[in-house]
C-alpha cells in the first residue's frame, strides 16, 4: 500500500465493481484508516494471494479472488474473518504483484477487506459476531439438529 496511489487503485476498483454513491469516499476513508493502523504479527505464516479466475456460473466472465496460502500447503484460506490489523501483515506474493500490478492487488484486496464493513473496529465486533454464529453451528451440527440443504438445491436457489 506504501507504494500505490489510491487514485490509482481506485481506477482498478471503478472498472471492476459497480458502486453505490459515496463509495469512493468510503474507500478512501479505509485507505487512509489502513495507513494509521498497526499491523498484527502473522503467526499464522500466510502470505496474500490476489487470482483472476473465471466466474464458476458465467462462462467466460472472470473475477479476482483474494485469500491467504501457506508455502508448501495448496490449500486456500479465507480472510473475511481475519481483523484488518492482521490483514496488513501479510506479505503479498510477489507473482501476483508481477502478474497484475500493485494497483490491481491493492484494489482487490481493499474490496475484499471490506466485507464486513468500512471501520476496522466495527468489523472486528462483527467478525466476533460472525463467529460466534458459527460455533453455534457447530454445536449444531455435532449434537445434530442442524438443518442441510444439499449443494443442488442452493444452486438452484442461487440462480431463480
Amino acid at each position: 500500500m506504501e507504494t500505490v496511489a489510491f487514485e490509482d487503485i481506485w481506477k482498478e476498483m471503478d472498472k471492476e465493481y459497480l458502486w453505490k454513491e459515496g463509495a469512493y469516499e468510503a474507500y478512501l476513508k479505509v485507505f487512509n484508516q489502513l495507513k494509521e493502523l498497526t499491523a498484527e504479527t502473522n503467526h499464522d505464516n500466510l502470505k496474500l494471494a490476489v487470482v483472476k479466475v473465471e466466474d464458476e456460473f458465467h462462462t467466460g466472465a472472470f473475477n479476482y479472488e483474494v485469500f491467504g496460502v501457506k508455502t508448501d500447503d495448496k490449500e486456500r484460506y479465507g480472510l473475511e474473518l481475519t481483523p484488518w490489523r492482521k490483514w496488513l501483515s501479510l506479505e503479498v506474493l510477489d507473482k501476483c504483484i508481477a502478474a497484475y500490478g500493485a494497483e490491481v492487488v491493492v484494489a482487490h484486496f481493499l474490496y475484499s477487506l471490506t466485507f464486513f464493513g468500512y471501520d476496522a473496529d466495527e468489523v472486528e465486533s462483527r467478525i466476533e459476531k460472525e463467529i460466534a454464529i458459527l460455533k453455534e453451528h457447530c454445536e449444531e451440527i455435532e449434537n445434530g439438529t442442524a438443518e442441510y440443504i444439499p449443494w443442488e438445491e442452493v444452486r438452484k436457489r442461487l440462480h431463480s
